[in-house]
């Protein structure tokens, strides 16, 4: 009963946003920007060990690029649906910990006003590239994005968002290994855009 009631909810809600979204134009674009990021870990003291770095060197943060496109439906006025595509480099500055990925957000999008707008969403992280240690990092990783906008004109912007990773990071060890390893990903996004 309850799952029935959950579908037609669903689907009543995809209906509507299906017809209001057929009478808002979509609108793309593109976005760039840095990332400050850091992979949170209670494991870097036994990391370091491995590596023969100090703990502080293998926490230190990383500056890192993203680049991405968008596309923006709107549902309404106050709200739209904005998938992107983004390539984002991430990890830890010590070459062992550095991570990119290709994600995929999907964001709910509220206008406060014509000019400010939060929006929030879960992201899919595929691993694109590390390192050299391509047994010791997870293919994927999912993760929470909230962030706030401005509208400059009504072609460019700018965002600031905060992503948080639910997943580990690193690859799980064989039971019986003494060692577990547990990090999830973070980062600081500022990015500027333009809408077409």
């Amino acid at each position: 009963m309850k799952n029935n009631l959950l579908s037609t909810l669903l689907l009543l809600f995809l209906t509507i946003i299906t017809i209001n979204a057929q009478s808002i134009e979509p609108r793309y674009g593109f976005r760039f920007g840095v990332n400050y990021s850091n992979i949170l870990s209670d494991n870097f003291d036994i990391l370091a060990i491995g590596l023969g770095i100090s703990e502080t060197e293998a926490e230190e943060s990383r500056f890192g690029a993203a680049v991405g496109f968008f596309a923006e439906y709107g549902v309404s006025d106050l709200i739209s649906i904005q998938p992107e595509l983004q390539y984002s480099t991430q990890g830890n500055l010590n070459k062992e910990f550095r991570l990119n990925y290709l994600q995929l957000p999907v964001l709910l999008k509220l206008n406060i006003t014509e000019m400010f707008n939060i929006h929030l969403g879960p992201q899919l992280g595929l691993k694109a590239w590390e390192w050299e240690r391509n047994e010791v990092y997870n293919t994927f990783d999912f993760s929470a994005l909230g962030g706030l906008g401005i509208n400059v004109t009504d072609n460019f912007f700018a965002d600031l968002r905060y992503s948080y990773g639910f997943t580990n990071i690193f690859e799980e060890v064989k039971e019986d290994s003494a060692i577990q390893l547990e990090g999830n990903n973070a980062y600081m996004q500022f990015t500027i855009g333009y809408r077409l």
